[in-house]
């Protein structure tokens, strides 16, 4: 065996052993003694950063040698994962450290030096395989960031429960619903138990001790009053996630130019991301012949900046900032999209994905409520009931 071959794997067994703690970048401040909820001890996702922060880099590198039309992404439309209603992300120090630790553990050995120690390397030698577990290290990443930055208030996503619509969805969606509550114990025993959680959910949305409220209902055989009684302050709550409650002053549309609504936006000193960001993001807002336009002025209120380690986020509904985070190139489809989603917030629109704290499991809960959306899902898109809220709002 040649001596580089066994001076690899001897690195390879040396950082699995360290897990990866001692080669660390810079650390963040808010990530040094970071505790996860659930484990044992804290534990620093610092590691976490470093992994995703050097495989952007690498990616960087390489793309810097390669065509406008040849560059490299870890993320693609289709490989940005969807978590419908039914199928809700999960995340938290518990699911982002087992991630990290397979990663660390599986990661092929061509791939390790250059991602877990630092060392400057040139084009991998597996592309494809690069590309993998770059897309698998950004995921991780980025549920990381998301984690660090919803973990500054953890006490109200533990109260946003009350906002998991769940219930409302589902029952409003469900076949002959009146006639099932009417009768209930004419149903089957798996039906009620299939009901019974939904039920519980949509009283949840305006009241505690849910439980105790069915079973009273459940006294008189029928459920339709609990339904009623129930079904309305659920609805409201439903409808808040789809509607601009606050609204820009700065907007310029006019009825008699319809199709061209202004937006001003201040402009990057550096001409190449001006020029990115307003490709990206009036690709993005626009329906039929309508189109949203990024009207630039060094006097206008609405910005992006970027900051280390951050989930990208607008400072408020209806604000003036957004904030990407640096590591995440321009290159890649998933920075795309993340900044898409945030000039929705610009706009006023919410996001239409729901996520609390379940303390039970002790992570967080993220859905979205529809995936066609460009406000619950980065796979979404602008729909006609986006231009609709738009011209209810703005339209002059």
């Amino acid at each position: 065996m040649h001596w580089r071959e066994i001076t690899l794997i001897f690195i390879t067994l040396l950082v699995g052993f360290i897990d990866f703690k001692v080669v660390s970048e810079r650390p963040v401040p808010e990530v040094e003694a970071l505790e996860s909820i659930g484990l044992e001890g804290p534990r620093s996702l610092q590691p976490v950063f470093d992994l995703g922060s050097r495989a952007s880099k690498w990616l960087k590198r390489i793309n810097a040698n390669r065509p406008g039309n040849q560059k490299l992404q870890f993320t693609t439309d289709l490989g940005i994962k969807t978590y419908p209603v039914d199928h809700p992300l999960k995340y938290g120090p518990s699911t982002i450290f087992k991630e990290h630790d397979l990663i660390v553990r599986e990661l092929p050995l061509n791939l390790r030096l250059a991602l877990l120690v630092g060392r400057d390397s040139g084009a991998p030698s597996n592309l494809e395989e690069f590309l993998f577990w770059g897309a698998r290290i950004t995921r991780n990443y980025s549920n990381a960031t998301r984690w660090l930055y919803k973990k500054k208030n953890l006490e109200g996503f533990r109260q946003a429960k009350s906002r998991d619509v769940r219930g409302y969805y589902h029952l409003t969606r469900e076949e002959n619903i009146g006639e099932k509550l009417r009768s209930w114990f004419d149903l089957s025993l798996a039906e009620r138990r299939r009901l019974t959680p939904l039920l519980i959910n949509l009283c949840e949305n305006s009241q505690r001790n849910c439980e105790n409220s069915l079973a009273r209902a459940e006294l008189t055989g029928d459920l339709s009053s609990y339904y009623a009684h129930y079904v309305w302050p659920a609805e409201k709550i439903y409808k808040e996630y789809f509607h601009i409650y606050n609204h820009r002053r700065d907007i310029k549309w006019a009825a008699d130019n319809f199709n061209l609504m202004s937006v001003p936006f201040v402009p990057s000193l550096d001409k190449d991301f001006k020029a990115w960001m307003q490709r990206v993001v009036e690709s993005a807002w626009n329906f039929g012949t309508w189109q949203l336009k990024l009207d630039f002025q060094e006097e206008a209120l609405a910005k992006v900046t970027f900051e280390k380690n951050t989930l990208p986020h607008a400072d408020e509904v209806g604000g003036n900032h957004i904030v990407m985070d640096e590591a995440l190139g321009a290159d890649e489809i998933l920075s795309t999209r993340m900044l898409q989603h945030e000039f929705g917030h610009i706009l006023g629109f919410p996001d239409c994905y729901v996520e609390f704290f379940d303390a039970h499991e002790n992570v967080m809960i993220n859905y979205q409520i529809d995936t066609e959306n460009i406000m619950c899902s980065l796979r979404g898109r602008v729909l006609e009931a986006h231009l609709d809220e738009l011209k209810k709002v703005y339209l002059n």
